[in-house]
């Protein structure tokens, strides 16, 4: 109900750290995703067990004091009552969500015939939050500066669509990357649509040797607008394990899915994956 809603709320805003900046190979940062999410399960169950806290706690004080922010219950308050795996977006592809909007764009500008020769310029406009941490370039061998640059992902739409399901960074830019990214200009759009942060949508304007071709993306393929089927399913995973022997595929793919009732063989599964690496 209305009341256990709410202490789950605040049991879980004094429960969960946050997670910093680290995207090495070696990184906890998911054991830190999975901690929170049993955080938020631990909440959950003792509100309904009837534990309480100060159902103030969010637009009280405590935030702005302690944490010097104020956030915005309406925001929170959403989605309450419903399920929360409908509400959940499944990344398409190896990068910052805040860069999937505009490079999806970019994919279905492409889909009309256009190749990479013939464009000669890009031009973006993103959520301004976002702009900050998407437009850049990257750094060789740092993870994080190839999962947060716009310019390399829509360089990797264009080029090698390949490339966008590598986990590690890769050691150096190749060359046509590096051109391809010089044509791109990044900016901030005027203010946050009404749908945000729900949606985050970008415009791209492509000129190319024939003329201009706008696209605004408001979802991308795996939001829940949007939802992946079995096909698109399979075929991500078939990208994220290509080390894997061909043969043996569709039946880990075929596991998976069952993991999702009984997740005991996932392990050896997953030492499959990374024996074959």
């Amino acid at each position: 109900d209305w009341s256990s809603d709410v202490c789950s709320s605040d049991l879980v805003t004094m429960m969960t750290p946050g997670a910093g900046h680290h995207a090495t190979q070696s990184t906890a940062r998911w054991f830190v995703v999975g901690h929170a999410a049993a955080r938020g399960m631990t909440a959950a169950l003792s509100a309904r067990s009837g534990f309480t806290s100060d159902p103030r706690l969010v637009e009280g004080e405590f935030m702005k004091g302690i944490y010097g922010l104020t956030p915005t219950v309406a925001f929170i308050e959403k989605g309450f009552g419903e399920p929360a795996l409908s509400q959940v977006s499944f990344k398409p592809w190896c990068a910052a969500r805040q860069t999937m909007p505009a490079t999806q764009a970019l994919k279905e500008v492409m889909e009309q015939g256009i190749s990479a020769s013939d464009i000669t310029s890009i031009e973006v406009s993103v959520l301004p939050p976002h702009q900050k941490m998407i437009d850049h370039g990257v750094t060789s061998g740092d993870r994080a500066s190839f999962l947060t640059s716009l310019h390399y992902h829509m360089a990797a739409a264009a080029l090698a669509p390949d490339a966008a399901y590598v986990l590690g960074a890769p050691e150096h830019l190749p060359r046509e990357f590096a051109d391809f990214m010089s044509l791109i200009k990044v900016s901030s759009a005027d203010g946050l649509p009404p749908e945000y942060p729900k949606a985050w949508p970008a415009k791209i304007v492509v000129t190319t040797t024939n003329g201009r071709h706008e696209r605004s993306v408001t979802h991308v393929p795996g939001d829940p607008a949007r939802p992946f089927g079995e096909a698109e399913l399979r075929k991500k995973f078939h990208k994220l394990v290509a080390s894997v022997p061909e043969d043996q595929v569709d039946d880990m793919f075929t596991r998976a899915l069952e993991a999702l009732d009984e997740p005991s063989g996932l392990p050896r599964d997953i030492e499959m994956i990374d024996a074959a690496r």
